[in-house]
């Protein structure tokens, strides 16, 4: 009977769980104390945090945990990821998603030479594997006939998937020469994009101070009867 009182609730019920999930990010990068796994569940659970890349594409999640080799991508076996997502739109693209931890070095301890810092091994092993997720995922498609039939389905192209690495923090880079040196990387890796944990932190709080303005800038007695604890 009050659709509006409905939608704000349920407006106002989501931006309470992402500030929570903000929260629970912000305490769990500080301590540092999550394994790889642990980040991927909470990534899984809070794939908004995914929902706008740098590119200025909404992302929306495929499926968690692909798989990119035989039976199928929605199935089990083989090669695994961590999220297969696709850009949101009437047709729609595959993005591959993979997650390393927030200590992971983004370049070495000790300049390689003439204050250049080489990228760190868990950046380099990262970069390689995403490339390596892309190449297999999109064969798959190609080749896989059921695989192509319910892609088509849904709309969805697998030709050149974009890769996105999630890995380390930018506090690592505490001296012009490694700002530089790892801008320069990843300035230059053409796939995946390179995205750091204090990066990606940034964009799950501004996604939700939006709503919290949204919701500020709309508020009206309705947003007053909506029930919530």
């Amino acid at each position: 009977a009050q659709p509006d009182l409905v939608r704000a609730a349920a407006i106002m019920k989501r931006h309470q769980e992402r500030t929570a999930a903000l929260q629970e990010f912000e305490t769990a990068l500080r301590e540092n104390k999550w394994t790889e796994a642990e980040w991927e569940k909470f990534f899984a659970r809070n794939t908004w945090i995914f929902g706008l890349n740098l590119a200025f594409q909404f992302l929306g999640t495929l499926t968690t945990q692909p798989t990119y080799v035989v039976p199928s991508v929605f199935g089990s076996g083989g090669q695994r990821g961590d999220f297969l997502m696709t850009t949101e739109g009437d047709a729609r693209f595959t993005v591959v998603v993979d997650i390393k931890k927030p200590d992971a070095l983004l370049v070495q301890e000790k300049p390689y030479r003439n204050r250049v810092y080489a990228p760190g091994p868990d950046l380099v092993g990262g970069v390689a594997q995403v490339q390596s997720y892309c190449s297999t995922w999109e064969l798959k498609a190609r080749s896989d006939y059921h695989e192509a039939i319910e892609l088509d389905r849904r709309h969805i192209s697998a030709i050149q998937p974009k890769g996105i690495l999630i890995i380390g923090h930018s506090s690592q880079l505490d001296d012009a020469d490694k700002r530089d040196s790892f801008a320069l990387f990843r300035r230059n890796t053409l796939n995946p994009e390179i995205v750091t944990y204090d990066e990606l932190l940034e964009r799950a709080r501004f996604i939700v101070n939006s709503e919290a303005q949204e919701i500020e800038e709309n508020e009206s007695e309705n947003w007053e009867n909506v029930p919530f604890d």
